[in-house]
């Protein structure tokens, strides 16, 4: 007996699969990525044929279901920490003197305070400097 496949959930490209796919593995839940190898090799098109598309047995639904709702939880509590973490910096266009990455925050300050050197710091290896 064969069971029909339902779309779980759907992502933009195939890469944003990986933590759910990775977690379906683990609750021994069987999956199949509808549209992957097409998205990947060519992410042009995602828009065009909808996405990849995460499809699992209708019998595997409600649990496969579960799993992506605890993937999605954590998925928003890890980009609140990381908005926490940085407020009170404002992200700028400079490059780590050290590593080189662009993902670089320079710390607000007042305005009367903003004419001297002001902290930066690159979120890629922590550095930290005044420019």
């Amino acid at each position: 007996m064969h069971d029909n496949l339902v779309t779980l959930t759907t992502y933009t490209y195939s890469s944003d699969t990986m933590m759910l796919a990775a977690r379906l593995d683990d609750a021994g839940i069987k999956y199949f990525l509808k549209d992957e190898n097409l998205i990947s090799a060519d992410p042009f098109l995602s828009n065009a044929v909808g996405g990849v598309k995460v499809q699992v047995c209708e019998a595997d639904y409600d649990r496969a279901r579960a799993v992506l709702d605890e993937v999605n939880a954590a998925r928003e509590a890890s980009e609140k920490a990381e908005g926490e973490k940085w407020k009170g910096y404002k992200k700028v266009t400079v490059f780590c003197p050290l590593c080189d990455s662009s993902d670089v925050y320079r710390k607000n300050v007042s305005f009367l305070a903003s004419f001297s050197a002001r902290e930066h710091v690159c979120a890629n290896c922590g550095h930290v400097w005044k420019i």
